[in-house]
């Protein structure tokens, strides 16, 4: 016996496959914000280090704040060049989360190029206001609701750099990626390898 399949039914089956689209997590998802997670804790804990405890005062740092972003851009446009060779389809999530992190980068550095000299002491704040702003944001795009305590953490550490000493600002972002990039990085990677 043959079934009938009319307008209203394949409506309902291409509904069905755009909704189950925006939620699938694909392999890979969170690579960048481990990446960048990564480099940038890496980057703070090293300015810390050199900066407090080595005391090489800005000069190493400046290095450090230059060259890590750089690894971060070439292993991202490798990264990039490598997904463009075998994705077949993208997602809704990370069509937006991939919007997100690059207007968050590009912020980022003009937060960075405005503030440098003798207002350089505002870059961290400032950049780390963005971020949380963009982790909150990036909650909302994958659907997690344990997201937004990352969010939440990140918007303490925000309020926090009004009460701590200005050679504490690097601890206070590299928590602030940890519990942004990392974290959620590697749960997203975790959730998206169960999901193959």
């Amino acid at each position: 016996m043959e079934s009938k399949f009319n307008e209203t039914d394949s409506m309902l089956v291409i509904r069905e496959m755009i909704e189950q689209a925006k939620d699938n997590l694909k392999e890979g998802d969170g690579k960048y914000l481990v990446l960048w997670g990564y480099i940038i804790t890496i980057a703070c804990f090293a300015h810390y280090i050199s900066y407090t405890i080595l005391d090489f005062g800005y000069t190493l740092s400046n290095y450090i704040w230059t060259i890590l972003p750089i690894i971060g851009v070439i292993v991202t446009f490798f990264f990039i060049w490598n997904d463009r060779k075998k994705e077949v389809v993208k997602t809704y999530v990370s069509s937006m989360i991939s919007r997100i992190w690059t207007g968050f980068g590009c912020t980022a550095f003009l937060v960075a190029f405005l503030l440098a000299g003798k207002n350089g002491m505002y870059i961290y704040p400032a950049i780390s206001l963005v971020y949380a702003y963009a982790t909150f944001l990036s909650a909302g795009a994958f659907r997690m609701k344990w997201m937004y305590i990352s969010a939440a953490i990140c918007a303490v550490c925000v309020i926090l750099y009004r009460f701590v000493p200005y050679s504490a600002y690097p601890l206070l972002m590299g928590t602030m990626l940890i519990c942004g990039n990392l974290i959620p990085g590697h749960i997203i990677n975790y959730k998206a390898k169960k999901n193959v």
